[in-house]
């Protein structure tokens, strides 16, 4: 506000004439009428940035004349910036602060940017040190601390704010004796993977345990440490010993995990945040995926350039980004659109409480991140109840109570081993990372599948995957695991053999078969792949059930396959009427299931030509002459014709 435009008088003058009317009114009635109130507009950096700072000093003119018309006749300042200060009268001040507080809001109308007020009311006569204290320290520490709480307009200080303040000066004052002789530690909570319930990577957090006050808190020592730009030292020091203990994990030949770390807005002001990462990564001669950077959603909404190349900079030196309390803020959606992140971390508060409504918006959360390819992890998560909803919904990542709580970086391991908390490996890491986006929320019947090329097993399935197996008599997932898995099932080489065709083929293929006299059919696609393993998306569907209103011809046709579509690895079907060949079930890697040729000779020279040994070329065409399928079919007592040929198979092999 431009001093020379200012109407109200100037600080000393108003401390003076504030001292000189508290003195009135104690020499009169031995009590006060009067008290200190301090007025602050929060985020007003966000009109200026917006308006400019011109258009900026006039509307703190016009909040400057909205104070003086609902406290007509009170003593009035501007203290500097966007603070104000008002010698109240007692009796209406309450009333008086939210009548002004509610003109401010209309005149900037800006949900983010509000007035607030701290009332400090005396007790008896302070001398003039004290009342500029109970001002711009005492009142102003009260407007503080609803400076986020969006349904309060004012609050009255308590001794308790004073004990705080204390306490952040002692912070302040404390910090590099604190870093220098560790009483800051690091402590680590586990996050785990919702597919295979192992801990994927940890999350590294300060703890403060001071000789003077004892365990300080986070929600303390963060917010003192940012106020007075210290947090940048805070953040390198709990990477490097982050990086440092992960180096003498690996020197130790122990298995070690990613690790994410919190970075505050102000850290890309104070620094280089990318170069700091990049020197730590080099100094203990770590994989650049084992430190993964936090970003918190508030942190984003003021659209500070610093940010923006900051989080551009980890993009582009290969870091994964984390988005941390996602939903915590008013532009969850925009940050999404502005910026490009790898993983968002589920604001706690969807789980408290844990309503119905709550658990749509999750859902619907999930299902937009993966349309996004962006992964997702839940924090606070506290019960099975919750750990397991999440899971269903597909929410890859878990952290909370239910798992565990922070823990110093050497209780860590032992606390995993006690509670049955294995690591999940490197590759694992690549698989299931790829499988986290395929969405299971969705109506049609979609698995998620692992194949470790001797066997595949169902690592999630939705509602209308399991309908569908329950339509053929298996009751859940274990079951059809536990069939999968045994070498008695008649269906498991011919299972084997469509996992392997999808692998190589990197394309989706079906496969029909009948079990328990049902007419089933899975499209099955490889998502991922790391070394000799992979992972498959699925879909299942019963086709006897779809096609029960069918015509008469797909009726026929089901019955004609019912009984040998388990017999026979490949199956084609050919109208001589019409002359169309059709590939019920593909035999080699060049079919696809429904394909029809009009050509069937040709259609036999091809294949005899690619997929058959050249010295039994001549026979199998012999063979395949149609009158010749007549008179074989019609000399054999049973209608079946049989004749050995070599035939190129996956492996290279004519077998």
């Amino acid at each position: 506000m431009k001093k020379t435009n200012d109407p109200m008088p100037a600080m000393q003058a108003f401390y003076r004439a504030a001292r000189e009317e508290l003195e009135r009114e104690w020499d009169a009635r031995r009590s006060l009428k009067s008290c200190p109130v301090f007025f602050n507009i929060t985020n007003f950096r966000l009109y200026n940035a917006s308006c400019g700072i011109d258009q900026g000093d006039h509307c703190l003119q016009q909040i400057a004349e909205i104070l003086q018309k609902n406290f007509p006749g009170r003593l009035l300042t501007h203290l500097g910036a966007d603070h104000f200060a008002v010698l109240a009268d007692t009796a209406d001040v309450t009333t008086r602060i939210e009548a002004a507080c509610h003109d401010v809001k209309e005149l900037i109308a800006n949900p983010n940017i509000e007035m607030k007020a701290g009332i400090c009311y005396l007790s008896g006569l302070p001398d003039p040190e004290t009342l500029a204290l109970a001002f711009d320290n005492d009142a102003a520490l009260a407007c503080k601390s609803i400076t986020k709480d969006s349904t309060r307009h004012y609050a009255i200080y308590t001794k308790e704010m004073g004990r705080l303040r204390e306490l952040q000066n002692y912070v302040r004052e404390n910090l590099n004796r604190a870093l220098e002789n560790h009483h800051i530690k690091v402590y680590c909570q586990p996050i785990v993977r919702s597919l295979n319930g192992k801990v994927c990577s940890f999350e590294a957090l300060a703890r403060w345990d001071s000789p003077e006050y004892g365990l300080l808190s986070p929600a303390l020592f963060i917010p003192t440490l940012e106020e007075f730009r210290l947090i940048d030292q805070l953040d390198r020091y709990v990477a490097d010993q982050m990086a440092q203990f992960l180096h003498n994990q690996m020197k130790r030949g122990q298995q070690t995990l990613p690790v994410s770390l919190n970075f505050s807005r102000l850290d890309f002001q104070l620094m280089d945040p990318a170069q700091m990462l990049e020197e730590t990564l080099s100094r203990y001669q770590l994989p650049r995926d084992f430190l993964c950077p936090e970003v918190t959603e508030n942190a984003l909404v003021l659209q500070d350039e610093s940010i923006r190349q900051g989080l551009r900079r980890f993009w582009e030196d290969g870091f994964e980004v984390w988005l941390d309390d996602f939903g915590s803020g008013y532009s969850s959606l925009n940050v999404l659109k502005d910026y490009r992140f790898h993983t968002l971390k589920l604001d706690m508060a969807f789980l408290h409480p844990f309503t119905k409504e709550s658990r749509i918006i999750l859902t619907s959360i999930v299902r937009m991140a993966k349309e996004l390819g962006i992964h997702t992890l839940a924090e606070g998560v506290e019960t099975k109840e919750q750990a397991d909803f999440l899971r269903d919904i597909g929410c890859e990542k878990l952290q909370g109570y239910y798992f565990g709580k922070p823990l110093p970086l050497e209780e860590c391991l032992p606390f995993c081993q006690d509670r049955d908390l294995s690591f999940e490996s490197l590759q694992e890491a690549v698989l299931l990372n790829r499988a986290g986006l395929i969405d299971v929320s969705q109506s049609s019947p979609v698995a998620i599948v692992a194949d470790d090329s001797q066997n595949v097993q169902f690592l999630q399935i939705n509602d209308a995957y399991l309908k569908s197996l329950q339509s053929i008599g298996t009751k859940n997932v274990t079951d059809s695991n536990l069939f999968l898995r045994s070498r008695n099932f008649p269906m498991h080489q011919k299972f084997r053999h469509f996992a392997d065709k999808a692998r190589k083929s990197g394309q989706t293929e079906t496969m029909t078969y009948v079990d328990n006299s049902q007419y089933m059919r899975v499209n099955l696609k490889t998502v991922a792949r790391a070394g000799h393993r992979c992972i498959h998306r699925a879909e299942l569907y019963n086709i006897s059930l779809d096609e029960a209103a069918r015509d008469k011809q797909s009726r026929r046709l089901d019955n004609v396959l019912r009984n040998i579509i388990l017999t026979y690895e490949g199956i084609w079907y050919l109208n001589m009427e019409n002359q169309v060949l059709e590939i019920i079930e593909p035999l080699t890697s060049d079919q696809q299931v429904g394909e029809t040729n009009p050509d069937i000779d040709g259609t036999f020279h091809h294949f005899a030509e690619y997929f058959v040994h050249p010295k039994d070329w001549e026979r199998f065409l012999h063979f395949m002459d149609p009158e010749q399928f007549y008179r074989q079919a019609a000399a054999s007592q049973s209608a079946i014709i049989t004749e050995p040929f070599r035939i190129l198979r996956s492996n290279g092999n004519f077998d």
